[in-house]
């Protein structure tokens, strides 16, 4: 899971900085790490889950351009 975790980080770093259409697909590709880690995981993580709403609201930001 840990492998998972940090693909899931770097592409959420690589989204934050990249250009459309990169910076999409990458939080998009984040997101769902993420997600598919929460249903994996028996631990709750604060962190984890700040970082998937944040992903959440910056694509919210791409759809609503």
């Amino acid at each position: 899971m840990l492998i998972i975790l940090s693909l899931a980080d770097i592409l959420f770093e690589i989204g934050l900085n990249a250009a459309l259409p990169l910076s999409k697909i990458c939080l998009e590709r984040s997101l769902l790490l993420y997600e598919f880690n929460v249903v994996r995981s028996k631990t709750y993580s604060f962190d984890r889950n700040n970082k998937i709403e944040r992903v959440k609201e910056v694509l919210f930001r791409f759809s609503s351009r």
